[in-house]
């Protein structure tokens, strides 16, 4: 971050998910400054997973900024961004099951160490029992979340904000239960699943959904698959090989959010949020939306975002939220200028036609539809006497009081085990997830390959390690994630799209429901292999060799 207070305004350059946040922070903790006062600009923020969305380093610098004269720029080592660690969360599950496999009561305590201090708290503590209730039909709930305070540093959101971590237990609870209950595991699930339309635990309806297709889909692909050949490259002597699945279904808060978009001459059409892109091609959404709506060409559009000073007030590419919220709302700013450029058109070019007999060509060309010869450019709308300029606000709190909806994925995983030395090897993985609609089909997979990668690495290798209240593998070096080298499976992405009519276009939101299942499947997998539970992640090679000794 840097920060430099000039005769103007205090600037502030900083690489975070929500400069609206930051300068509400900001103001929060210097009360003498105005929001006149303060201008936050973000860079192209790159990759986010939860740390870059609370201003823990922009007070800080602010309070030598403002005796100073000069721009001044704090950047942290690789040791100091560990002291902002995941949570750490342990979930007992207890559920109330008919012998025939009906789920009829659920009791779910969940603890998550906070450290000797955090803001966000609070927001853990309302957030993470989401998912108790999400997936199943159960007309009995309970739950109770704590957040403890210790003398560790203090946790931060990480993709999915808990939610995984919480889901990795209740999944791992539900192959349990169906073992102990000699059910199958997969009808066990589906006997119960919640569907479209059906009501959950706290009255919500699920809205479109094909939460079956995405439970059932993943393990199919799977055992379609031709593995004669894991045989011999993996032999019984040496290896076990087990599959397993998991289901999740993540909700989306209701928030409110507000976009620009101006249209000039050219013409250009600029969109202006508040939100910066995070790497997941939110700039590429607005664009495809603006370009399908004024059926523009992309290079006649030109994305503003991340400057408090210039664009309108977002609460930030945060909790899977942005596609459906900016996109609701860039769709009503756009209607509105469209509407304002054909009533500009039809009373000075057109006789005062009805403004539905008008429509527009991808190279900025207004007509009307019955004499189509007839014709005028953007760039002869008088610019200079009007302004063709819209912000819209799109509120998804008046919709209900819940969620805005929810999106579930399934994920399954072959994987083989070393008897020897504990070695977990991933060979094949899947997953399911219905995005409502795809609106940038390659985009979404990447989303969803990526989120299951992370899964993937919190399943087997990812562990902060504490030692008096320090943290001591503060490196690359000691603090395992997979390389490109141990990610080398083959990995399939099935999109289902059920439409969500609430959405623009039927999209919902993506970013973190990748992870949501896939460290349950691996989990589900490894008892699949070797008939043993392991209830801690990562499951690392000494783990499974200490639980192997155990169990003989």
């Amino acid at each position: 971050v840097i920060a430099h207070n000039t005769p103007e305004r205090l600037l502030i350059w900083t690489s975070h998910q929500v400069p609206h946040q930051v300068k509400k922070e900001l103001l929060e903790v210097y009360p003498t400054l105005s929001a006149d006062d303060i201008a936050v600009k973000t860079f192209y923020v790159g990759g986010g997973f939860g740390n870059k969305e609370t201003a823990f380093i922009e007070p800080r610098i602010v309070a030598a900024a403002l005796h100073l004269d000069r721009p001044i720029r704090l950047s942290f080592s690789r040791a100091d961004e560990f002291l902002l660690s995941r949570t750490n969360v342990q979930t007992h599950v207890k559920d109330g099951v008919s012998k025939d496999g009906k789920l009829l009561a659920r009791e779910v305590s969940i603890k998550f160490n906070v450290g000797a201090y955090n803001e966000e708290a609070i927001r853990m503590v309302r957030g993470l029992p989401h998912v108790v209730y999400g997936s199943y039909h159960i007309s009995a709930v309970k739950w109770h979340c704590d957040a403890v305070y210790t003398n560790l540093p203090p946790a931060a959101a990480f993709r999915g904000f808990g939610k995984p971590e919480v889901n990795w237990a209740l999944e791992r609870h539900m192959d349990k239960t169906a073992h102990q209950l000699g059910l199958d595991p997969m009808e066990f699930r589906a006997k119960n699943i919640l569907r479209e339309g059906d009501q959950n635990a706290i009255g919500e309806i699920l809205g479109p959904n094909d939460t079956e297709g995405c439970l059932r889909l993943p393990i199919y692909h799977l055992r379609e698959l031709d593995l004669s050949h894991l045989k011999s490259l993996y032999p019984s002597s040496e290896w076990a090989l087990g599959i397993g699945f998991a289901y999740g279904n993540k909700p989306v808060s209701r928030l409110r959010t507000s976009i620009s978009a101006q249209l000039k001459r050219g013409p250009l059409l600029e969109i202006s949020t508040g939100a910066p892109d995070i790497g997941q091609g939110a700039e590429s959404m607005l664009t495809q939306i603006a370009a399908d709506e004024f059926e523009l060409d992309p290079s006649h559009i030109k994305i503003v975002a991340g400057n408090s000073e210039a664009v309108p007030l977002d609460p930030g590419p945060t909790g899977s939220r942005y596609t459906y919220h900016a996109g609701n709302a860039l769709k009503m700013a756009l209607s509105e200028i469209k509407t304002k450029m054909f009533r500009i058109a039809s009373s000075q070019f057109f006789n005062n036609i009805p403004i539905e007999q008008l429509s527009l060509s991808s190279d900025g060309i207004i007509f009307p539809i019955t004499s189509p010869k007839k014709s005028i450019s953007i760039n002869d709308l008088p610019f200079g006497t009007t302004e063709l300029f819209h912000t819209a606000i799109f509120d998804s709190r008046t919709s209900g009081e819940y969620h805005a909806f929810w999106t579930p994925i399934g994920q399954a995983a072959i994987i083989a085990i070393n008897n020897l030395t504990g070695l977990i090897k991933v060979l094949h993985f899947c997953t399911a997830c219905d995005v409502g609609k795809a609106i940038n089909p390659a985009i979404v997979e990447q989303q969803l390959e990526g989120g299951a990668a992370q899964g993937v690495s919190s399943a087997l290798y990812e562990e902060v390690i504490y030692e008096g209240g320090h943290i001591i593998n503060s490196n690359f070096k000691d603090y395992r994630i997979p390389k490109a080298s141990e990610l080398d499976f083959d990995s399939t992405i099935l999109i289902i799209e059920s439409n969500e009519t609430s959405g623009p276009y039927g999209a919902k939101g993506i970013g973190e429901m990748g992870v949501m299942a896939a460290a349950p499947a691996i989990g589900n997998a490894i008892y699949d292999a070797i008939g043993i539970d392991l209830d801690v992640i990562p499951i690392t090679p000494e783990r499974v060799l200490e639980a192997m000794l155990d169990n003989d």
